[in-house]
């Protein structure tokens, strides 16, 4: 089994500051609140705050380890582990931003189980983490729009160095 672990100091940052930045900013909100002080912009914001906070602690969407063998795939972080056995993945659905952090879906995802923001250039072999993402998806997808589209750029690039 192949481990990649998000790097501590960035996982303390990049998503234990920023949920406890949420839990003061829900509790500087319900202050408003209460206080009659702009209170429809507080209650959104008292709302976005609450959503990060669950996204955060709770439902294990910012995985600080990552784990694949060639039957499971474990996501866990804060006492948390989703584990997926590859064979029962129907779905995999992955967002790409910029060429290191992916958003993705596993089977039919839900508010609690199922969503994913893996940052791979904060992890141990994060390049070989995201080629991984990136292929499994192909795998699970062969007929997709994404599956054909870098199919038929291969070819090119194949036929164009021919």
């Amino acid at each position: 089994m192949k481990r990649y672990e998000y790097e501590d100091k960035f996982f303390s940052i990049e998503v234990t500051m920023t949920g406890i930045i949420c839990i003061v900013t829900a509790l500087v909100s319900l202050f408003f609140i209460f206080a009659q002080t702009m209170t429809f912009v507080f209650e959104i914001v008292l709302i976005v705050s609450i959503y990060q906070i669950m996204n955060t602690f709770f439902t294990n969407s910012n995985p600080k380890v990552v784990e694949v063998s060639d039957e499971e795939l474990i996501l866990s972080s804060y006492g948390r582990k989703d584990v997926y056995r590859l064979d029962e993945i129907n779905s995999f659905k992955v967002r790409q931003i910029g060429t290191e952090k992916f958003y993705v879906r596993i089977n039919k995802s839900s508010v609690y189980k199922g969503r994913y923001w893996i940052t791979t250039n904060r992890m141990n072999d994060g390049k070989e983490l995201a080629d991984w993402i990136k292929e499994f998806e192909l795998k699970i997808h062969p007929d997709s729009l994404k599956a054909q589209a870098i199919k038929s750029s291969k070819l090119y690039k194949e036929k164009k160095e021919d």
